[in-house]
């Protein structure tokens, strides 16, 4: 236990025999996804959440749009059919977290 306790562990992470989480993502490790004039219809189970940078958007969840401009954000469980669309004629500018990941 003295010698684990030295390396900085313990019993449960040091016979752990789960994967190292990737906590640090340097520049090759990102996927820059570019899409210009596409709609993507995805349900799936997780959650999103998402702030407006810049721009106005919808967001189509099911049968109802939701309309959100610059500094305001959204949350919504991603079960339900759900795409975005840009409202304006400027590109808008967005942080999407969707949890699990879906890339």
């Amino acid at each position: 236990m003295d010698i684990l306790h030295s390396l900085g562990t313990d019993l449960n992470d040091f016979f752990s025999d789960l994967e190292d989480e990737q906590i640090v993502f340097k520049k090759n490790d990102y996927i820059v996804k570019v899409i210009i004039n596409y709609i993507m219809k995805n349900p799936h189970e997780g959650e999103e959440f998402g702030y407006v940078i810049r721009g106005s958007i919808d967001i189509h969840i099911g049968s109802k749009a939701y309309n959100f401009k610059k500094g305001e954000s959204f949350y919504f469980s991603a079960s339900k059919k759900h795409y975005i669309t840009n409202r304006g004629n400027t590109p808008s500018e967005i942080i999407w977290v969707s949890s699990p990941p879906s890339f």
